[in-house]
Protein backbone atom coordinates (compact mmCIF):
# COMPACT_ATOMS: atom_id res chain seq x y z
CA UNK A 1 0.00 0.00 0.00
CA UNK A 2 2.84 2.72 0.96
CA UNK A 3 5.14 1.14 -2.04
CA UNK A 4 2.31 2.82 -4.40
CA UNK A 5 1.67 5.71 -2.73
CA UNK A 6 5.15 6.52 -2.47
CA UNK A 7 5.27 5.94 -6.65
CA UNK A 8 2.31 7.83 -7.14
CA UNK A 9 4.15 10.73 -5.63
CA UNK A 10 7.54 10.33 -7.31
CA UNK A 11 5.46 9.82 -10.88
CA UNK A 12 3.63 12.98 -10.24
CA UNK A 13 6.99 14.69 -9.10
CA UNK A 14 8.98 13.85 -12.06
CA UNK A 15 6.16 14.61 -14.18
CA UNK A 16 5.83 17.90 -12.74
CA UNK A 17 9.96 18.41 -12.56
CA UNK A 18 9.55 17.19 -16.73
CA UNK A 19 7.26 20.19 -17.50
CA UNK A 20 8.61 22.83 -15.97
CA UNK A 21 12.45 22.21 -17.11
CA UNK A 22 10.40 21.73 -20.84
CA UNK A 23 8.93 25.32 -19.75
CA UNK A 24 12.03 27.05 -18.94
CA UNK A 25 13.52 25.82 -21.97
CA UNK A 26 10.93 27.12 -24.31
CA UNK A 27 9.79 24.10 -25.71
CA UNK A 28 5.96 25.02 -24.66
CA UNK A 29 5.36 28.08 -25.26
CA UNK A 30 2.27 27.60 -27.62
CA UNK A 31 -0.90 25.83 -26.72
CA UNK A 32 -0.82 23.27 -29.25
CA UNK A 33 2.71 21.86 -27.68
CA UNK A 34 1.51 22.25 -24.25
CA UNK A 35 -1.22 20.26 -24.88
CA UNK A 36 0.48 17.70 -27.22
CA UNK A 37 3.14 17.18 -23.81
CA UNK A 38 0.22 17.54 -21.18
CA UNK A 39 -1.73 14.79 -22.80
CA UNK A 40 1.45 12.59 -23.90
CA UNK A 41 2.50 12.88 -20.20
CA UNK A 42 -0.74 11.46 -19.22
CA UNK A 43 -0.82 8.24 -21.36
CA UNK A 44 3.35 7.92 -20.18
CA UNK A 45 2.04 7.68 -16.72
CA UNK A 46 -0.75 5.68 -17.02
CA UNK A 47 1.03 3.22 -18.80
CA UNK A 48 4.07 3.41 -16.35
CA UNK A 49 1.94 2.53 -13.47
CA UNK A 50 -0.30 -0.69 -15.04
CA UNK A 51 3.51 -2.12 -15.72
CA UNK A 52 4.50 -0.55 -12.67
CA UNK A 53 1.62 -2.89 -10.69
CA UNK A 54 3.02 -6.36 -12.39
CA UNK A 55 6.40 -5.39 -11.38
CA UNK A 56 5.77 -5.01 -7.54
CA UNK A 57 3.91 -7.85 -7.73
CA UNK A 58 6.97 -10.14 -9.02
CA UNK A 59 9.22 -8.15 -6.28
CA UNK A 60 6.82 -9.02 -4.04
CA UNK A 61 6.78 -12.29 -5.02
CA UNK A 62 10.74 -12.40 -5.12
CA UNK A 63 11.13 -11.00 -1.35
CA UNK A 64 8.60 -13.42 0.08
CA UNK A 65 10.40 -16.74 -1.37
CA UNK A 66 7.56 -17.72 -3.88
CA UNK A 67 10.20 -17.39 -6.75
CA UNK A 68 12.71 -19.82 -4.73
CA UNK A 69 16.57 -18.50 -5.39
CA UNK A 70 15.80 -17.16 -8.87
CA UNK A 71 13.78 -14.53 -7.14
CA UNK A 72 16.43 -13.48 -4.39
CA UNK A 73 18.94 -13.40 -7.01
CA UNK A 74 16.79 -10.87 -8.72
CA UNK A 75 16.67 -8.37 -5.79
CA UNK A 76 20.25 -8.37 -5.17
CA UNK A 77 20.74 -8.18 -8.65
CA UNK A 78 17.59 -4.74 -8.93
CA UNK A 79 19.58 -3.93 -5.71
CA UNK A 80 23.23 -4.05 -7.51
CA UNK A 81 21.70 -2.01 -10.23
CA UNK A 82 20.40 0.71 -8.30
CA UNK A 83 23.29 1.12 -5.97
CA UNK A 84 25.29 1.98 -9.58
CA UNK A 85 22.84 4.25 -10.97
CA UNK A 86 22.74 5.94 -7.12
CA UNK A 87 26.94 6.28 -7.86
CA UNK A 88 27.04 7.14 -11.19
CA UNK A 89 24.25 9.93 -10.57
CA UNK A 90 26.64 11.36 -7.43
CA UNK A 91 29.93 11.30 -9.80
CA UNK A 92 28.54 12.34 -13.07
CA UNK A 93 25.81 15.06 -11.30
CA UNK A 94 24.06 14.04 -13.88
CA UNK A 95 21.92 11.09 -15.57
CA UNK A 96 24.29 8.99 -17.64
CA UNK A 97 22.90 6.97 -20.54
Amino acid sequence: MYVEILVLITSTLISISLVGKAWEAGALNKALSRAFAGGSIGVVSNKFLTQYTQFESLITASINGSLGFTGFFFIAALILLLTVWITNFIKYRSLVV
